[in-house]
């Protein structure tokens, strides 16, 4: 149907409809409401907003509506209006932002930002109840269900259930600072289980950066350690604290096939077995002093290596020797190689003419005359 069709079909109510919604986005100045998204944009993610308008009624636009649904929808409506519902705030005391592994709307893109400097948490709030349509079978028909604001706070105490420092309660962020407010033990008890859990990525950064492992402490483990300091669970900050993620470590690409290495002490290309570090593969006894790859390390290095000899010739010299048009001498090991060539030649040298004397003297040698009787 073409775009001429469709405005012909619409009913007069459908374009007033359509009329009014444009209207109430102009009179505002703005639309009706904007989603953030983050999306990747030539590698970089970036923060856009979607425009949005005001729910659009199906029905009076002459578009076809699930009657079941919109029965169910209603009567949850009418429920709620009976009942009403509450507020329900998430706080929490960790040093992280916290997100939600729920696929409903409100909580996919709800975020509870971390806790600030000077403060004792942060919270997001949940004013209203979210309606979700599902099935509960394949054949069943599209019902409407409701998630109180509660239902929806307590989803990010679950999620971060092992952290602590997470706790979700009908009310709103004034209601902790009230001295008789009824849920001050359950706070401190999450709030002492934030701080192991923070202790427990102090002691784990700690290991990485014995190790000299740095770039395995992520933020986590900084935001941690300057939360237990700022609270007065540690007395000094450590020496790593500022140390920055070591981009200098990079993976080595081998020459030969351009394939990333797995490793970034890798010594061996795994597609094509090139010899990305001589030296390192020595030592580890992937190559032994023969190996051509030894030749792109300098004499100083192969001689600090005690294989000196079995080098003919290394990166440094190699240029000179071009230069003069002298053949590529040989190392210890190849001489020692060709002598053994030479034996063996030899050896196999002697037996056949051993073999072939063997055979002169035998054809030499006149036959017997048959006897007759």
């Amino acid at each position: 149907m073409s775009v001429a069709t469709a405005e012909m079909a619409l009913t007069e109510d459908a374009r007033q409809e359509r009329q009014l919604i444009g209207a109430k986005a102009v009179a505002l100045g703005r639309t009706v409401s904007v989603d953030r998204v983050r999306v990747p944009v030539n590698g970089t993610i970036v923060d856009i907003e979607i425009p949005t308008v005001d729910t659009v009624d199906h029905a009076k636009l002459g578009r076809p509506v699930d009657n079941r649904y919109a029965s169910s929808k209603a009567m949850v409506m009418n429920r709620l209006k009976m009942t009403g519902w509450a507020s329900a705030t998430v706080i929490s005391c960790l040093p992280i932002p916290l997100t939600s592994d729920s696929t409903m709307e409100p909580l996919r893109k709800a975020r509870v930002p971390a806790v600030a400097d000077g403060e004792e948490y942060s919270s997001l709030t949940f004013t209203n109840p979210h309606l979700e349509h599902s099935q509960i079978g394949p054949d069943a028909p599209l019902a409407c269900y409701d998630f109180q604001p509660i239902q929806l706070a307590t989803e990010f105490q679950r999620v971060y259930a092992p952290h602590g420092g997470v706790f979700a309660f009908i009310g709103t962020p004034d209601d902790v600072k009230n001295p008789n407010w009824p849920h001050r033990a359950d706070w401190e008890a999450a709030k002492a289980k934030a701080v192991k859990w923070m202790e427990q990525m102090h002691r784990e950064a700690q290991s990485y950066a014995d190790q000299k492992v740095f770039y395995a402490i992520r933020e986590p483990h900084r935001a941690s350690v300057r939360r237990l300091h700022e609270r007065g669970h540690l007395k000094t900050m450590p020496e790593w604290l500022e140390q920055k993620n070591d981009t200098a470590t990079v993976y080595p690409v081998c020459p030969k096939c351009q394939k990333r290495a797995d490793s970034p002490h890798a010594v061996e290309c795994m597609a094509c077995h090139y010899i990305l570090d001589p030296q390192g593969a020595y030592e580890i006894q992937a190559i032994d002093e023969s190996h051509a790859a030894l030749e792109r390390l300098t004499r100083a290095t192969v001689t600090e290596m005690g294989i000196s000899a079995y080098v003919a010739e290394t990166i440094d010299e190699k240029a000179a020797r071009l230069a003069a048009g002298v053949p590529k001498p040989m190392s210890l090991s190849a001489m020692r190689l060709r002598e053994q060539m030479e034996e063996v030649n030899q050896s196999d040298r002697a037996e056949a003419a051993e073999a072939i004397a063997k055979a002169v003297a035998k054809a030499s040698t006149p036959k017997a005359p048959k006897a007759t009787q």
